[in-house]
């Protein structure tokens, strides 16, 4: 079957970039977190409405995976 490519949200329509988005996370007032997408390209940021249900702990480790 031939994927529609209306069918997916891959393409930012900020500046055209066409490889698909970055994932963040930001704290909401109930310490939930909502998920969003941001374009590597351009920064543009997409709210997709996903909230996560519980993330207990956020300790982010800054790792050199790109040396």
């Amino acid at each position: 079957m031939k994927e529609n490519p209306d069918d997916e949200f891959r393409i930012c329509s900020n500046c055209g970039y066409k490889k698909g988005f970055h994932v963040c996370f930001k704290k909401t007032e109930n310490s939930k977190f909502r998920i969003g997408l941001i374009c590597p390209s351009c920064g543009q940021s997409y709210n997709i409405d996903w909230i996560t249900s519980d993330i207990p702990e956020l300790d982010v480790k800054w790792e050199n995976n790109y040396g």
